[in-house]
Parts: C-alpha cells; structure tokens; sequence
C-alpha cells in the first residue's frame, strides 16, 4: 500500500477511532497506529498474540482497536464500495462474463469461503467445518474481475455453503425479483432466449437465476 492511500485511509477511518484524552502514563494512539494494525491483522492472518509484541500493546488493546477500526472502516465505506447493482450494472457485468470468459448472461459466481477463527469457550460445534477447523462462512458473488458484488458474512463453520445461501437476504432478493436482475434475452446471435444467472458449484441449488453443473453421481445418457 502507498503512503498516498494509507493517508486516504487514515481520512476515512477519521477521528472516531482516535483516543485524544492525554495522561500522564502514556500518549494516546494515533489513528494511523491503528489503522497499520487493523491492515497487518486483516490482510496477512497474523495472530493477535503476535500482534501484541508488535505493537507494543496489551492484548485487550489490540483486541478493542481491531474491533473498532473495522467498524468504522465499514461503516465508512459499505455504501460506495457494496453498493447493490443496478439493472444496468448487471449489463455490464454480463457483458464482461461474455467477453472475458465466454459465458453470456452471467451475473456472477457464487461460492462460499471458510475463514479461520478461534472459537469462544462455549461455542461447542457450531463453528467447527468439515474442513477439520474453526470457522465463519465467507458466501460472496464475484463479478467477472473477481471483485465482490455481494456478500453474507454470518454464518458458522457448520453450515453448508447452499443452507447459508437458502436463509440468506440474497436468496431472498433474487426470489422476491428485487436484484434488478435484466429480462432473459437472446445469446450468441440465435432465437435461444435465456435467463440472467449466477454460476455456482453442486453445494446450490438449481434455480431461473443460478446455475449449477450437473450432479456428478447421476449418470447422463446419450439420448
């Protein structure tokens, strides 16, 4: 990261995660302090034991600033940076599956992705995945240039990436025909005439707006 977009980052964050109230012991710690910590936590999966050498910081310190410059980070940027498409962005967005990975009508990619966590004392199973660890579900649709158009960040390890997607508010979207999702239109020059779709793995279900490969433990005929 440039110095130029930490400094964007430090505007955004801004004061609300600043302590400014001085004291004799010990000076307070900058916004930029805490943003470099909460980057170091997020993008390199460092562990907040290791944290608290680093910086120098006792572990519910870390632990508090973390928590706060997320929020803060989130709340600044979750309208501009997940803003829900427009009908014209789907477009757009379909326009790219065709030219960049030969797939017309596609509005995304969907899957789920687990990410490492330590389990609180008396979460039992509820966050162990069959993956063999502790974890939340990180369930996104990807547009054609891998960036996230949507997402559920509430899930527990347990859950399957297809009963996450069934009780989530983007199911519910495409159901209730909220998405702005564009009419079927023909593909490839011909009369075939087809939906708009997001592609997902066999862990979905198949529905008029997802797409899902063929069951692998059904046998398909050449009739």
């Amino acid at each position: 990261m440039s110095a130029a977009h930490f400094e964007v980052l430090v505007q955004l964050v801004g004061p609300s995660t600043e302590r400014t109230r001085e004291t004799i012991a010990r000076r307070p710690i900058s916004v930029g302090e805490r943003l470099a910590l909460t980057l170091r936590y997020v993008v390199s999966g460092d562990s907040m034991v290791s944290l608290f050498s680093q910086f120098r910081m006792g572990k519910f310190t870390v632990f508090n600033i973390i928590f706060e410059t997320c929020t803060a980070l989130w709340n600044k940027l979750r309208a501009s940076v997940l803003e829900l498409p427009t009908t014209e962005d789907w477009k757009g967005i379909g326009r790219g599956f065709e030219s960049q990975w030969n797939f017309p009508n596609c509005i995304g990619a969907i899957d789920g992705k687990h990410i490492p966590i330590q389990a609180s004392a008396g979460a039992g199973s509820e966050y162990y995945n069959y993956k063999g660890f502790h974890s939340k579900v990180l369930l996104a649709i990807c547009d054609y240039r891998y960036a996230f158009t949507m997402l559920d960040i509430e899930a527990t390890g347990r859950q399957s990436d297809g009963g996450i997607f069934s009780r989530s508010k983007m199911r519910k979207y495409f159901e209730e025909d909220r998405m702005g999702v564009p009419n079927p239109v023909s593909v490839l020059d011909s009369d075939n005439v087809l939906h708009f779709v997001a592609v997902g793995d066999q862990a979905f279900s198949l529905t008029t707006y997802l797409m899902t490969p063929y069951p692998e433990n059904n046998k398909l005929s050449l009739d």
